[in-house]
């Protein structure tokens, strides 16, 4: 969480598009362990949470722990908070060189993971996945 330099520019973005950002981490605690997830929404009913990742090491060590959070997130979110989703925040840049890679994107599907796709130089999101 706290190397995540993204976070300011996803939250930006958010509160752009009308979504009411939770000043704190989303804290879910399970089995005696607590979990804190980068950003906590909601916006016409929905109910979001977001793991944003600035991928500042080599992609494969963010890639196993940034996929490593993001089940061991839904587990926990699906059991304990079923009715919030939960997104991983990805930059548009690492998005189009990694994220479309054959490999990357089959463990995408094979976890249903979710992706919000955000690019920090217009402060936006430019897709949810």
């Amino acid at each position: 969480m706290a190397d995540d330099i993204l976070l300011p520019y996803v939250k930006t973005a958010f509160i752009r598009e009308g979504w009411h950002v939770k000043q704190k981490a989303f804290s879910v605690r399970d089995s005696g362990y607590q979990f804190f997830i980068d950003i906590e929404a909601e916006r016409d009913g929905r109910r979001v949470a977001v793991e944003v990742k600035s991928w500042q090491n080599t992609f494969n060590a963010d890639w196993y722990q940034a996929l490593g959070q993001y089940l061991t997130y839904q587990d926990v979110l699906n059991r304990k908070v079923p009715d919030c989703e939960l997104f991983l925040a990805v930059h548009v840049e690492v998005y189009e060189e990694h994220f479309k890679t054959p490999l990357v994107s089959n463990l995408l599907a094979r976890h249903l993971v979710k992706l919000l796709i955000f690019n920090r130089d217009t402060n936006s999101v430019t897709a949810w996945q």
